[in-house]
């Protein structure tokens, strides 16, 4: 597959900034596009990497249609989906509280699920497209301060 848009989430983190510039590396001609919440690092990021920036808050879960038909109608359909934000606190879920909690599932499982949802019909339809989501190795492992992150990153 050779692809023509890149869409990376967490575009501004180490990961993100990885797979950047290895996605650059071998794909020098494709448009990619990094989401993050942290504007500052984000535009570095995308200036690093030749890269389109976007500054999303992907926790807000029914803002996103709108912001994905805004994306595609500014730079063209997403052919790669790389869902890669995401967050991990070290701490109890006792210690987690409901806002917390809810940012956590929001941002580890919610969003991914509703970024696929918004772009695996033109990926279908299209018979091209590929969606990678980066999980964690904290699902593998069981540590007490890292149970409820475990949980989502696991269910991608």
């Amino acid at each position: 597959m050779t692809p023509t848009h890149i869409l990376i989430t967490g575009g501004a983190g180490a990961i993100g900034g990885q797979l950047a510039g290895q996605f650059r590396q071998h794909h020098p001609e494709a448009r990619i596009t990094l989401v993050d919440l942290n504007a500052e690092a984000l535009a570095a990021a995308a200036d690093q990497h030749g890269a389109q920036a976007e500054t999303c808050d992907l926790t807000d879960i029914d803002a996103l249609p709108a912001w994905w038909q805004s994306l595609e109608d500014r730079h063209g359909p997403v052919d790669v989906l790389v869902n890669c934000a995401g967050i991990m606190d070290i701490i109890s879920i006792t210690g987690t509280g409901w806002e917390k909690g809810k940012l956590l599932m929001d941002i580890n499982f919610t969003a991914p699920m509703r970024l696929m949802d918004l772009a695996l019909p033109a990926m279908v339809e299209a018979r091209h497209g590929c969606v990678i989501n980066v999980a964690s190795m904290a699902g593998r492992r069981d540590r007490k301060s890292t149970r409820l992150n475990s949980s989502h990153r696991m269910h991608l």
